[in-house]
């Protein structure tokens, strides 16, 4: 259509060229900074999966849940983390595998805390997710107090990695049930 009209369509293909060269640099720019970031590995095998270094407290975590945990032990990691549940191969007994504040607003809290004690998981791990993207920054303080405060009601510390979750810095806690009556 360019040379149709008197101009030139080496110019045009030439620049349309340019700025496709440019936008792919970009993206591969990009792409080696993410995996640049992603030079930690979690789990193994055909499971194995790159991240941040978090995975200095995840690795841990997951050979913990297989030293103490029994074959038939359920697990439910708060606010989220359901690939802890698929890496360390437990379910969780409740029916939500995330406990965000788009969760709590779509499922209610109150039926996802009476889904925790009517099928309570024999361990629960926490850890730690900053949440200010929904203007409610940590779990159990700005949103999901009622499952926090049962959990931890009903919960003993057993290990902890890093920080207390949901305080500034990254941290994972892992608890047991206590028996209930």
């Amino acid at each position: 259509m360019i040379a149709r009209l008197g101009g030139s369509a080496t110019v045009v293909r030439v620049a349309f060229l340019a700025l496709l060269l440019l936008a792919g640099s970009q993206v591969l720019r990009s792409f080696d900074e993410t995996l640049t970031r992603k030079a930690y590995a979690v789990g193994n095998g055909p499971d194995l999966i790159r991240t941040d270094g978090r995975a200095n407290f995840i690795n841990p975590l997951l050979e913990e849940i297989k030293r103490r945990l029994g074959p038939d032990d359920t697990l439910v990691v708060l606010p989220e983390g359901v690939m802890v549940n698929y890496l360390a191969r437990r379910v969780n007994p409740t029916p939500y595998i995330n406990f965000m504040p788009p969760e709590l607003i779509m499922f209610g809290e109150e039926n996802m805390a009476a889904a925790f004690r009517s099928h309570p998981p024999d361990y629960v791990v926490l850890i730690h997710k900053d949440t200010r993207e929904y203007e409610l920054p940590y779990f159990g303080q700005d949103y999901g107090q009622k499952i926090y405060s049962w959990v931890m009601a009903h919960y003993s510390p057993v290990k902890g990695w890093g920080d207390l979750p949901f305080q500034a810095r990254f941290g994972i806690l892992l608890l047991k049930r206590e028996r209930m009556e």
